[in-house]
């Protein structure tokens, strides 16, 4: 681990020298006037230096205490014989900690964070990924607030004293902010490891000496607010112990007032966007969490302004958490808390999303080390599983469409019919009575489709949220997470044109021209709704269609089921001429 502090330590000797002097020279101002004086003056009335200004404290017992809005104490000025208490650093200063897996850098105006790059990543827009936006003039993260989100002016920009104690010279694992003005009283205090993204983070606050509750914030946006639609992705969340899930909080849905307050005894609250999140978990169990929610205004990848959702967490006097800071990878959450898995969304498929997330990494940490790849033979395999499955369905489409004419023929039958009327039930008696006869599925052609049906939702979960897809390439694909970056997408073109080709191969059952012209126009539906989507769900789509076709070709050149009923066709009578 690496930290750097700025400015230098001949900077730091320098201001030690000075606080001695001062202390020394306050020392004797003190003995002085104690000397000329006499022990007449109560202590109460003693002067006490801060880093900007002097305060006389009244004597409480003859002064009125006001009450500010809190019902706290007003401002007073604490009581000291002397200022070798006060923390008050001299000037400002940076100091960066740098890991394996990120670099942080920390004013100690505020004693906030003004950068967290992730060192493994890179943003939408190509440059290194910080996770604190910067589209504002203050853009800090880990400020102080109280309930409501009203700033502690005084904390919001004083200067704290970092401590440099000789365990940071050893090898640093924390950096301490203190800070002592001999009103407000704060310290804040970042545990880091050298490997991973998990934190400890501590603070404490007291206003003349009455401890005070308080929130950290991520107040300017978070993660890769550079990605396209990445506001649609920006919420605060809060794991809720009773019903054991995860509640979320989206950007624009918080409200007239634009915020949110939840308090509870939570596992877990944080904010997160697609691919990142913060995580804070208190390290006392039970202990409660409050959790506010509002909104801010940023630019995104077009320089067009959004809503980003800003988080405010803590509520205690002393707040305690470990946090987890970086890219939401399902198997690290897990390691950490299980129930953490729950901030990777795959959907309502989740339970087959999961299964197929897990088989997507082996394919590609065994056989073939490109998501691309492995997205194809993952595909293949799925239509492997799923052949008893379509060879059953085809089947039943080749019986639908030899009785398709005898279906033809009771529709005639009753052609013209509203709905309502009684006859519509004796037409449905005798399609029943047919389709039992001849052992005929309605819905067998269908179900193919069905259970395709779920496999995509769990594709198109685990393609959207893994972020081991995000910046995967493949051939002349970039991003297996974006649309295609061409003029003209290949992929979706290649999807529909085999969409076309399946079509033409599989037993049409219907004998209705008006079905018929609709399904024609399938895959044209098909193509524009995937010319968006994610390259990677595409890729699985097509992938799906063309071991369809290989499976279909195989299925037509087999011979027809022994008892497929054979049917004599009316015959047509020829309309003499006259």
């Amino acid at each position: 681990m690496i930290l750097y502090l700025m400015p230098n330590s001949n900077d730091e000797q320098f201001v030690q020298q000075r606080l001695l002097l001062a202390c020394v020279l306050s020392a004797l101002a003190v003995g002085g006037y104690f000397y000329v004086v006499g022990p007449t003056v109560p202590p109460s009335s003693t002067t006490v230096a801060t880093s900007e200004l002097q305060n006389q404290a009244p004597d409480r017992s003859s002064v009125p205490v006001k009450k500010d809005s809190k019902n706290q104490p007003a401002a007073m000025t604490r009581a000291r014989s002397d200022d070798l208490n006060l923390q008050v650093a001299k000037r400002e200063q940076e100091i960066v900690v740098e890991t394996e897996t990120y670099r942080v850098t920390f004013s100690n105006r505020g004693a906030t964070v003004t950068s967290w790059i992730l060192k493994n990543y890179n943003s939408a827009d190509g440059q290194e990924m910080d996770l604190l936006s910067h589209g504002t003039d203050k853009s800090r993260a880990f400020t102080l607030v109280r309930s409501g989100g009203e700033a502690i002016t005084a904390l919001d920009d004083a200067l704290f004293k970092i401590n440099s104690g000789s365990h940071m010279r050893a090898g640093p694992t924390s950096v301490v902010f203190v800070y002592d003005d001999g009103r407000y009283s704060a310290s804040k205090t970042f545990r880091f490891e050298s490997q991973g993204y998990v934190v400890e983070i501590e603070s404490a606050v007291t206003l003349d000496d009455i401890p005070q509750e308080h929130l950290l914030t991520w107040a300017n946006g978070f993660g890769d607010t550079r990605r396209e639609s990445a506001s649609l992705y920006s919420t605060t969340f809060y794991y809720d112990r009773s019903e054991n899930s995860l509640i979320r909080n989206v950007a624009g849905d918080l409200g007239e007032d634009s915020s949110t307050v939840s308090t509870g005894p939570f596992r877990y609250v944080g904010v997160d966007d697609l691919y990142f999140t913060a995580v804070f978990m208190p390290l006392e169990s039970g202990e409660e969490i409050r959790i506010e929610t509002g909104e801010t205004s940023l630019p995104t990848y077009d320089e067009e302004y959004a809503n980003f959702v800003t988080l405010a967490a803590g509520g205690a006097e002393t707040n305690r958490f470990q946090c987890f800071i970086g890219p939401k990878i399902f198997p690290s959450l897990g390691s950490i808390r299980p129930e953490l898995q729950e901030v990777v969304d795959f959907g309502w498929a989740g339970f087959i999303a999961k299964p197929l997330y897990w088989m997507l990494l082996w394919t590609h940490d065994n056989v073939v080390a490109n998501y691309g790849w492995s997205i194809v033979l993952l595909t293949v395999f799925i239509n492997i599983v799923l052949f008893p499955v379509k060879w059953k369905s085809s089947g039943s489409m080749k019986r639908m469409q030899a009785v398709a004419p005898l279906m033809k023929q009771i529709n005639d039958k009753y052609k013209g019919l509203k709905f309502n009327d009684p006859k519509k039930q004796q037409q449905q008696k005798e399609m029943q009575a047919l389709y039992k006869k001849y052992q005929v599925n309605p819905l067998g052609g269908c179900l193919p489709m069905l259970i395709q049906m779920p496999f995509f939702f769990a594709f198109y979960g685990v393609l959207s949220v893994a972020i081991e897809i995000r910046q995967a390439d493949w051939l002349w694909v970039a991003d297996l997470s974006q649309p295609e970056q061409l003029s003209i997408r290949i992929l979706p073109i290649a999807m529909m044109a085999s969409q076309f080709w399946i079509q033409s191969l599989t037993p049409t059952p219907s004998t209705d021209a008006a079905q018929a012209r609709i399904m024609k126009f399938m895959p044209l539906m098909f193509g524009f709704l995937f010319y968006s989507f994610q390259s990677g769900l595409v890729l699985y789509w097509l992938t799906s269609n063309l071991a369809g076709i290989l499976q279909q070709v195989f299925i037509n050149r087999m011979p027809a089921p022994a008892d497929l009923p054979k049917i004599e066709q009316p015959r047509r009578h020829k309309k003499k001429k006259r």
